[in-house]
């Protein structure tokens, strides 16, 4: 089907507009130049909402139809007055995020356009004043200007009213606590020659973020806000006297209440005159005075001036993940016992889920031969795998300590500490290897203390893989398994293909047959740690019949009267194609 044409479309949103709203092109002098170009397209719009008239902008980019219309409030009335209205005065409607029918632009705009009134006609109603605090969250970490960003995180606001930040690329990084500040610094400046100086900062808290309309621009008005204590005050006028004392900005950080969660944004109380040596800045800011301290707050305040800041969260990832998932997995510790093909991106799937910590167990060096299926690449080949994935991940999060490593065998680690199990949540054996699995199996066995464990493991070529619970009383995986350390039954058996190299009891396939295993095994983990389930679990998964024959193998006779599909597990659906499930019919 060949690309609508743009031409058209506008042409025939014009119409439509000239018959149906009050309107007049606004961006161009007239619908030919519109026509010409490839920039946007934009209507000044006359809409009304509940009596009241409302200039709004119609605007189309070059790139429709095959995008959404957007609109946006002509003046100032009303921005940021009410939830669903951006800064720049655009409307954040329901179906910005949808999709449309591109061959039908009239119909994409008309609809849109009912939405927007509908939406100013329930804002000018007061229908939509619960939204507005939800809102509080995405404004507050709106950029608002030019100014340097803050960046922080935060656990709790802390009683004392203060924490600490160090800067890095003209960047603020503030926290409430000195060990997460410490450990990011320390984070950023791998490389350098030095690491940031943590420094002192304010983190006071209010009792409710204030309304856009009444954010503070000076630091008198913040010193005002409705709902600080009487001991954050007094912080605040610490620091104020402290910029007025270097000649340098210092960063504050503000808690509020929004919809029942704690949130909070950021600012700098800049001094009279950033381009003062301290000594000078101290004589300006106490001119009229004999000393600083005797200069009064609120007339040292006026000296000085409030830049709002763009605040982000360096934990923002896990506003990806289902809260309730999280919620449950943040203070949990995993270990993973493994870091090869399997284990290697188990361990990363579940490190970005959102545990506490996570630690991994590996003796073995990164070769080349492990590149091609492996999460490390070349660069780490040399490496211990598990110290080189445990610093990938610490990186793709900005973390130093989420994981860490151990670079002996799981045998020499418990030989040295037979409880080193005991201080975890879950642990994940994937190693492939029958003896490590043997002894830690019976150490659960054996030891009330212990956590659950999974064990899992692949059949020839990644065609087959299992994952089996266990915990303390409840299962054992020598009871799903061999005297070998086979499932019994196994579900694959091989007749032919090339054979192993001697010696080696590594089984050839590539990273692609890994994704299942993996998904079978990240899947039962989140289980565990969410409550979901229980031991003795036993679940496998195996490939197409077309994959296990290219591979020369086949299915083991008798395994279906073992293993079953239970209602509501996993399965890849196959549909017929329409047209030839037509013509079929």
């Amino acid at each position: 089907m060949a690309l609508f044409n743009r031409t058209e479309a506008i042409r025939s949103v014009n119409q439509w507009l000239d018959q149906h709203v009050r309107s007049s092109l606004h961006s161009h002098d007239n619908i030919e130049d519109a026509c010409s170009g490839n920039t946007a397209v934009e209507w000044l719009l006359e809409v009304s909402a509940e009596g009241v008239e409302i200039p709004l902008l119609l605007v189309v980019d070059a790139d429709f139809p095959y995008s959404l219309p957007r609109f946006r409030l002509h003046d100032d009335a009303g921005r940021m007055k009410y939830p669903h209205v951006e800064h720049d005065g655009r409307l954040c409607l329901a179906g910005d995020a949808g999709r449309s029918d591109t061959n039908l632009p009239v119909s994409v705009v008309a609809n849109q356009l009912q939405e927007a009134i509908d939406l100013l006609s329930d804002n000018l109603a007061g229908l939509n004043t619960e939204d507005y605090q939800v809102d509080f969250n995405a404004y507050w970490g709106r950029e608002s200007d030019a100014s340097t960003p803050l960046y922080y995180e935060l656990t709790s606001p802390g009683s004392a009213g203060h924490g600490y930040f160090f800067e890095h690329d003209s960047s603020f990084y503030v926290f409430d606590d000195r060990r997460r500040a410490a450990e990011l610094a320390v984070f950023f400046s791998r490389g350098e020659k030095r690491e940031p100086e943590l420094k002192w900062c304010p983190v006071v808290s209010i009792d409710a973020l204030p309304e856009p309309g009444n954010y503070p621009t000076s630091p008198n008005e913040l010193i005002a806000l409705a709902g600080i204590s009487d001991n954050h005050r007094e912080i605040l006028h610490q620091t104020i006297r402290r910029v007025a004392a270097l000649g340098k900005p210092l960063p504050v950080l503000v808690f509020g209440d929004a919809l029942g969660e704690q949130k909070a944004f950021g600012m700098s109380i800049l001094p009279e005159s950033r381009a003062l040596h301290p000594r000078r800045a101290q004589k300006s800011s106490s001119r009229g005075f004999s000393s600083l301290d005797k200069v009064p707050i609120n007339l040292l305040a006026t000296r000085q001036n409030l830049s709002r800041h763009t605040s982000r969260r360096i934990d923002a990832w896990k506003t990806r993940l289902n809260p309730r998932v999280l919620q449950a997995l943040q203070n949990s510790r995993v270990l993973v016992v493994g870091c090869g093909a399997l284990g290697a991106p188990c361990a990363q799937k579940i490190a970005f889920s959102g545990v506490g910590a996570i630690t991994l167990v590996d003796h073995e060096l990164l070769g080349w031969e492990n590149v091609s299926r492996h999460e490390l690449g070349g660069l780490c080949v040399g490496q211990y795998k598990s110290r080189a994935l445990a610093m990938k991940i610490n990186d793709h999060l900005g973390r130093v300590k989420l994981a860490e490593a151990v670079t002996t065998t799981i045998q020499a680690k418990l030989r040295e500490d037979d409880s080193f199990l005991d201080q975890f949540d879950l642990v994940l054996m994937l190693t492939g290897d029958w003896f490590a699995d043997a002894m830690v199996n019976d150490l659960v066995v054996n030891r009330p203390s212990t956590p659950p464990v999974i064990f899992s493991w692949m059949e020839k070529r990644a065609c087959v893989s299992h994952a089996v619970l266990i915990a303390h009383g409840h299962g054992s995986l020598r009871e799903v398994t061999n005297a070998f350390g086979d499932a019994e039954p196994i579900i694959s058996a091989w007749t032919q293909g090339p054979a192993e190299p001697c010696g080696n009891s590594t089984s050839t396939f590539s990273s692609i047959a890994t994704l299942s295993p993996q998904a079978l095994i990240c899947e039962l983990a989140l289980d565990v740690l969410a409550g979901r389930c229980q031991a003795p679990i036993h679940r496998a998964w195996r490939t197409s019949e077309n994959r296990i024959a290219a591979e020369g193998g086949l299915w083991a006779p008798g395994f279906e009267k073992v293993y079953s599909s239970p209602i509501g597990s996993a399965q890849w659906l196959v549909r017929p194609w329409p047209r030839e499930a037509a013509a079929d019919e």
